[in-house]
């Protein structure tokens, strides 16, 4: 909890604006870096097979699990596959080499790698490249093009056996087969790296993976449609190649400024063009959305009919500190406003998510509320999310007590909500 509360001050001589005057916001404009060459165009397009899987709820490499979080540019890391760099719920991280280009060549004895791919996976394996690549969890791939049908049969078969809890299955599957020898003894440690760790101790955190954008079938661009597709409410699936172009702009702007995305930061940059599946709010969520909007309708802003006190610089100053604790106290002697300044503080961010709650829900829906609470506070759509409990200070009731405890214990499981109260100073030590 933030160590000294975020106190509302009298505010006799406040300037007044009249009604509608509130902050313009302008869009703005974005500078998208002329990217038309074939290999940046794949790698935008691998960037959107991931969103589009993130946005549609999809896991696209299923070993994996659910992607959480896409970063460009990670070799300020010290990623040597550092065309991508991404995280999956469990925390685990996948390094992603992209090429637009076959990296394996065809000679008389079979197919080999690119000496420079191989060494590459070697040296961030090894943490050589990546100090902090974890090589019980995190792993390697490659992304390019398909390979010809006998290569990528042979690939197949390599990983499979790469992983294969029988460590001799490798071995006696390359005895009689020399086309298998030749393509696995290509992924061999380069001169000069010392390591004990054997050819299939690489290949078990190394896959390549086949991605097709631009053949007569595309496949890996008609799924990434397909999720687009899934993405979008039921009644706009007509919106999907929409959304398609929406989200290869935006990702193209990120790859070419080393930028990263996740599934909130994508419902943010979209929610207000498309229709996404995620924003029908669940039964829970919905109840909650009335309550906040009741709640917040029933505060008076004005005084009179159309002057407000304008406290722009308290308001600044409430959204800050909500941006940076994950549980603040917003103080203020009994009448001076605190919770009209924090409804209009989160009213007026044009990116948040806010869940208000009365002492009056407390006392009179205690189980319902924090069984809509438990159930509904996911993935925020904004990136300021609040849980806000108002008028605890007047409240002497043990349940409300023990539910608002209840709440606020839900809210902070979610590291990407935050927990707010209001309270009259002189009470604030009865109600935390």
């Amino acid at each position: 909890m933030n160590e000294n509360p975020l106190d509302i001050p009298d505010d006799p001589d406040a300037e007044t604006i009249e009604r509608g005057d509130d902050e313009q916001h302008q869009s703005r404009s974005t500078s998208i870096k002329g990217t038309s060459g074939r290999g940046y165009r794949y790698e935008t397009q691998v960037g959107v097979w991931f969103a589009a899987a993130i946005l549609a709820g999809q896991t696209p490499l299923p070993r994996h699990g659910s992607p959480s979080r896409v970063r460009f540019m990670a070799d300020d890391e010290g990623w040597l596959f550092d065309d991508q760099l991404i995280t999956f719920s469990d925390g685990h991280r996948l390094g992603v080499s992209i090429k637009s280009n076959q990296q394996f060549v065809r000679r008389k004895a079979g197919y080999v790698a690119n000496p420079g791919i191989v060494a590459e996976a070697w040296g961030d394996a090894l943490g050589q490249g990546a100090t902090s690549f974890d090589p019980t969890h995190d792993r390697l791939a490659f992304i390019g093009p398909p390979a010809p049908a006998e290569l990528s049969s042979l690939l197949d078969e390599l990983q499979t056996l790469a992983r294969d809890p029988d460590p001799q299955a490798l071995d006696r599957r390359m005895e009689g087969t020399a086309s298998m020898r030749t393509l696995y003894r290509s992924f061999d440690p380069p001169e000069g790296v010392e390591t004990s760790e054997p050819t299939s101790w690489l290949l078990a955190r190394f896959e390549m993976i086949p991605l097709d954008f631009e053949s007569a079938t595309a496949a890996a661009l008609a799924q990434s449609v397909s999720w687009c597709r899934d993405a979008l409410d039921s009644n706009s699936a007509a919106l999907a190649d929409d959304l398609y172009e929406a989200l290869y702009l935006r990702i193209d702007e990120l790859r070419t400024s080393g930028g990263e995305f996740s599934h909130g930061s994508l419902i943010r940059s979209l929610r207000s063009r498309f229709p996404l599946r995620v924003l029908a709010p669940s039964e829970a969520k919905g109840r909650l959305d009335a309550r906040t909007a009741r709640n917040i309708t029933l505060i008076p802003s004005a005084l009179g009919q159309n002057t407000h006190l304008q406290r722009e610089t308290v308001r600044t100053d409430l959204v800050k500190v909500l941006q940076q604790e994950v549980f603040v106290a917003i103080t203020g002697r009994s009448g001076v406003g605190k919770t009209v300044v924090a409804a209009r503080a989160l009213r007026d961010h044009n990116d948040s998510d806010v869940v208000w709650l009365s002492t009056a829900d407390l006392e009179q829906d205690a189980a319902l509320v924090e069984s809509d609470v438990e159930r509904a506070l996911g993935d925020p759509i904004g990136s300021l999310a609040v849980v806000l409990i108002d008028g605890l200070d007047r409240s002497y009731d043990p349940q409300v007590f023990r539910s608002a405890a209840r709440v606020i214990q839900l809210a902070l499981g979610n590291p990407r909500w935050h927990v707010a109260l209001t309270s009259a100073t002189d009470s604030l030590p009865r109600v935390i």
